[in-house]
Parts: structure tokens; sequence; C-alpha cells
């Protein structure tokens, strides 16, 4: 009865497992094979104060590129949101930091590609003495939307 009840635990547990591995393992090939997917062309997002808005993203799905939109979170106190981004034809997705003493997180920055925007990853850099970083967002310039870049402006 034992040997019985471990048999089918075990064929219960592999089973289980198999769909999972199987899908993870497609999921990985399709980047390696195909590489960043396109531009993408739903980008803009306006400020909401006390949420950080998650950067939407393409994912590989039923043998193409899928979009998935972005969305509001809510802020964390002492926290900096790193947005996925892709390097080396796959997908890092987003993830809360711990802010670092001495230092400001760029953000990143929409990047024009083709008909549509790349998102380029931001970094770490020392906080500039006399200086605030204003981060980087979308501006109508024009009748036009285009992302300005974070930069670092000298107090007043």
């Amino acid at each position: 009865m034992k040997l019985l009840l471990t048999s089918v635990v075990l064929a219960l547990t592999a089973g289980a497992a198999l769909p999972g591995c199987y899908a993870e393992e497609r999921y990985n090939v399709g980047y390696a094979q195909y590489g960043e997917p396109p531009a993408a062309t739903e980008v803009y997002a306006e400020e909401r104060p006390g949420y950080v808005y998650v950067n939407g993203h393409y994912d590989w799905y039923n043998g193409g590129w899928a979009w998935r939109g972005g969305s509001y979170i809510a802020e964390q106190p002492g926290q900096v949101y790193i947005q996925g981004s892709w390097n080396g034809g796959r997908y890092y997705g987003g993830r809360w930091e711990r802010g670092r003493a001495g230092y400001v997180h760029t953000g990143g920055y929409w990047e024009p590609r083709g008909n549509g925007h790349v998102w380029r990853a931001g970094g770490w850099e020392r906080e500039r003495e006399g200086h605030s970083y204003v981060r980087g967002g979308w501006r109508t310039d024009g009748g036009r939307r285009t992302y300005s870049r974070g930069h670092f402006e000298r107090r007043r």
C-alpha cells in the first residue's frame, strides 16, 4: 500500500511538472530564435502622483509577439522601480530595488526606432552636488509626442 501511494504521488508530481517545464523551455527558445520584438507603439503614459507606470512590453505567445499593455502600480516608500528591459534577445522583468544613498536611478528612456520606440534601461548614477535629477517623460511639442530623457539640473 505504501509503495502504491508513493508511486501515485511521484506520477502526479512528475505529470504536474512536465507542462511547466515544456512551456518554459519553449518560451526561452522563442526569445533565442527570434531575437528582440518589433518597436513598441503604445508607450505613452501620463504622470500620476503616488504611482509608477510599468511599461508595456512584448511577450512571445503562440508562435508570435503579443503586446502586453502597461499599468500603474502604487509607489513603495524607499524603493525605486526598475523597468523591465531587453538584453541579448531576452526580456528581464521589472522589479523594485531599495534606494541607494548618494545615488539616483536615471530610470531609462524611450528611444525612437522605425515607427515606434525601444526602451533603454537606466542605471544608478552618483548624485551631483548642487543638482537635482529631473526624470524623463512624455511631452507634446508642436502636436507631436516626444520623450525627453532624464537629466541633472542645477538647483536654484
